[in-house]
């Protein structure tokens, strides 16, 4: 009879702690719709700065000026979303905190309820449970202000680093188009016409002295330098009369003379490029003309033969200067002056050394000719490249600018997320009756034991609180609610929009949410992937600068993931609730405790019926109207932009509280007004 009775009264207990944690799991839910919110409102956060961040990126991108103001304008669009959301969240939350306490009554009232248990089938079964604190605290997400205001600044600094990027990318461009200039001039016209074509061709250069380059990209300024310099060394090495002819000496002279200047003038030459991108190059010109020669020490060396008749001479190969032997050497500048006679034999003048250079140099099968062309492209390229040089480096001071703010700003965001305390964060006290009274089957009757025994109406009491339970990588609740969101904005036509920048723009803010979980690294990867998604990012050397100048300014904030861990109600020791919450039904509590202790050892105790009468109204007060069967949390938009839907997130109450919470608890009110036999009394239980 003992263990029957043992066994039968112990059932309601298994309610008691169905009921505890049905109330306490109303609490764990409310806490994963505030981490949701949270995440969401730190995500626009996030989400609007990387906007941001992004238009300064494009505003180095050449000619892109007028999307990065259109990023720049949806960027204060996505913060002005953020506002919205905070807001509708935080009053949907804090309203939701003052239903919390009714909730989880009813969600226990029920539970209790559906737990019903008894052999014989009489039992009925009734309860409540009161969480603990019964008052939350209102629930305030952090401030961005910092992050907001950083907006106006960086769009100062985004059109300044976009007019001097346009400067830069015109200076980038001269470069470009002078440095394919002088590629086909040097060798990329082969096989026609060039400087390498005529150079095998003239000086039967080949191999290291006359290389052939497939591709712009791989050829340098340098490179023609080279080749022009071991052309006239070979053409110097070579030079000897095609045939005995006087009139082919005197030319072979002049020849000889005008390779030994010019090989002695392209030792002078250099090229080569810094590591800016600058081109220091000094690429000799040599004389075309009559006038050209004038300049140079053509005209004035003396090393043309005068005999002894003053007479000067092309070569010393002319006979009239062997019969009357020599007299010294004279120069071009010396015969214009007088100082003496040209042979008339070799008919020696300055258009003799003039007309060496002025044919190849005039006409496109003279290696001359696109050596000046080389010479002049080179020029160009220099002063293009410091030019590109110095506006490059100003639109990096600019766009540095820029992102020292849009660091500023991230670091700004690092401060602690919302700590929600809502009703019942330190636990959910249940208590379960079971109304009817059960008789004691008569098979135990005997001499010993008493025949017609009832075992009395009987009471639990369980306790129920909160623990953390680790998120599973890749299945948290910031990974579940994104998955959802994308089916709902997959389900919104897009109408094959060519959006360009703005086409995974909801990408980037999926990226953005998970840096609540996932930290940093999700962060700067779905930013390059963003990044790497538009066309003309990393179309010259200042974009691609941007692109990574961004990504190393998120991974120096160093956010990190906030932790996800799953709440879960477990049974606890009552008296570890009741301590933990200093809450206003303590009162209330600590009688129901004391009556719970004393059933062991005295077999009865007593339940004022004003402690529930209390609590019920209490709880009645704070919440009892919130049964809709759904309220919106908040609504996510982006401003205006069409191919951007309004997300609606929304809350659905169990159908319990929806459809018959009202009812749920006027009938355990009213079974527990039954209990005590018309009002002030008191009811002992066995």
């Amino acid at each position: 009879q003992v263990y029957w009775i043992n066994s039968t009264a112990g059932d309601i207990q298994f309610a008691a702690d169905a009921g505890a944690l049905a109330a306490e799991k109303v609490v764990a839910e409310y806490r994963e719709l505030v981490i949701i919110a949270d995440a969401v409102v730190l995500s626009l956060s996030l989400f609007g700065l990387l906007v941001f961040g992004v238009a300064i990126v494009v505003s180095c991108i050449p000619s892109c000026q007028g999307v990065g103001t259109k990023l720049m304008d949806f960027g204060r669009k996505v913060f002005d979303s953020r506002d919205n959301v905070a807001k509708q969240a935080s009053a949907a939350l804090n309203g939701l905190q003052k239903a919390l306490p009714f909730l989880c009554v009813v969600s226990a009232t029920a539970t209790i309820g559906a737990n019903t248990f008894s052999a014989e089938g009489e039992a009925r079964y009734v309860g409540i449970a009161i969480p603990l604190p019964l008052a939350g605290e209102e629930a305030a997400f952090p401030s961005d202000d910092a992050a907001q205001t950083a907006g106006e600044t960086i769009g100062e600094a985004n059109q300044e680093t976009a007019k001097q990027t346009d400067a830069a990318n015109e200076a980038h461009e001269k470069m470009q188009s002078s440095k394919l200039e002088g590629y086909l001039a040097d060798c990329g016209n082969a096989p026609n016409y060039c400087m390498s074509e005529r150079a095998g061709r003239l000086a039967r250069l080949s191999g290291t002295q006359n290389p052939q380059f497939s591709s712009i990209e791989l050829w340098k300024f340098d490179y023609a330098l080279a080749r022009a310099q071991a052309y006239y060394a070979a053409r110097l090495a070579q030079e000897a009369p095609a045939n005995s002819l006087l009139a082919e000496q005197v030319k072979s002279f002049a020849r000889t003379r005008f390779y030994t200047y010019a090989k002695a003038q392209l030792a002078t030459g250099y090229a080569h490029t810094d590591s800016d991108g600058v081109l220091d190059a000094y690429f000799p010109l040599l004389p075309r003309n009559n006038g050209d020669v004038k300049r140079t020490t053509l005209y004035t060396e003396r090393v043309y033969p005068v005999d002894a008749d003053g007479l000067m001479h092309g070569t010393p190969n002319c006979p009239d200067y062997r019969e009357a032997g020599a007299g010294g050497h004279g120069s071009m500048s010396d015969l214009d002056a007088g100082t003496y006679s040209s042979c008339e034999r070799c008919d020696i003048s300055l258009t003799t050394i003039g007309k060496v250079a002025a044919p190849s140099t005039s006409v496109d099968n003279g290696f001359e000719y696109h050596y000046r062309i080389v010479a002049a492209a080179a020029e160009r390229y220099e002063q293009a490249s410091r030019d590109y040089r110095d506006e490059s480096a100003d639109a990096k001071n600019s766009a540095n600018q820029a992102f020292d703010l849009f660091r500023e700003a991230m670091e700004a965001l690092k401060t602690p997320r919302l700590d929600p305390k809502p009703p019942g964060r330190a636990g959910c006290i249940a208590l379960a009756f079971d109304m009817s009274s059960h008789a004691v089957p008569g098979v135990f009757s005997t001499s010993l034991v008493a025949g017609e025994a009832q075992l009395q109406p009987r009471v639990a009491l369980s306790a129920a609180t909160l623990a953390s339970e680790p998120a599973e990588q890749g299945n948290t609740l910031i990974a579940a609610f994104l998955e959802r969101t994308k089916q709902h904005t997959d389900s919104t036509s897009l109408g094959g929009q060519a959006l360009g920048v703005f086409g995974g723009i909801l990408t980037l803010w999926g990226d953005a949410l998970l840096m609540y979980s996932e930290g940093t690294e999700a962060l700067t990867k779905g930013v390059g992937d963003f990044l790497r998604a538009i066309p003309l990012v990393g179309s010259t050397p200042l974009a691609s600068w941007a692109e990574s100048a961004l990504s190393e300014a998120i991974r120096a904030v160093g956010l990190q993931g906030v932790d996800l861990s799953t709440p879960k109600p477990v049974l606890v020791n009552t008296a570890h609730v009741i301590r933990a919450s200093g809450s206003e039904a303590f009162g209330y509590l600590g009688k129901a405790q004391e009556l719970y202790s004393s059933l062991p050892g005295s077999s009865s105790g007593t339940l004022a019926q004003s402690t529930l009468d209390g609590l019920l109204l209490e709880v009645e007060r704070q919440g009892g109207a919130l049964l809709e069967g759904e309220f919106t949390l908040f609504t996510l938009s982006f401003g205006d932009l069409p191919f951007l839907p309004r997300i609606p997130i929304k809350v659905s109450l169990p159908e319990q509280v929806s459809a018959r919470g009202k009812n749920l608890l006027s009938d355990a009110i009213a079974a527990f007004a039954s209990l005590f036999e018309g009002g002030g009394s008191s009811v002992v239980w066995e």
